[in-house]
């Protein structure tokens, strides 16, 4: 991934996460991330992998609890060499590791 990615406006950002509609998903009552429901072909997530019905739980190890605590972690992002981002699809944990190319 290039730093010019991550580096773009906190706006661009809000706006490729609204494209996705993601929708808080919980297990037994508890919120363990978001559900992706609308990754399109066009959109920047699904560039880089990210499925319809992907649940997104954690970055850099980092629990997402809510849409504001994903947006403060953009902010940590900035000067990161790595990003991990832990997610759900099918029912099997996976790990996506993205390197940032300055």
């Amino acid at each position: 991934m290039d730093r010019n990615e991550i580096n773009r406006p906190l706006i661009y950002w809000e706006k490729v996460l609204r494209e996705v509609h993601p929708i808080p998903f919980f297990q037994s009552g508890v919120p363990v991330g978001f559900l992706l429901t609308d990754v399109h072909e066009n959109n920047l997530l699904k560039s880089i992998g990210f499925r319809n019905g992907d649940i997104l739980k954690s970055v850099n190890g980092q629990a997402i609890a809510s849409r504001e605590h994903v947006f403060q972690m953009f902010s940590q992002l900035i000067n990161a060499q790595e990003i991990i981002v832990h997610l759900n699809r099918d029912a099997h944990d996976i790990d996506f590791v993205f390197h940032v190319k300055n």
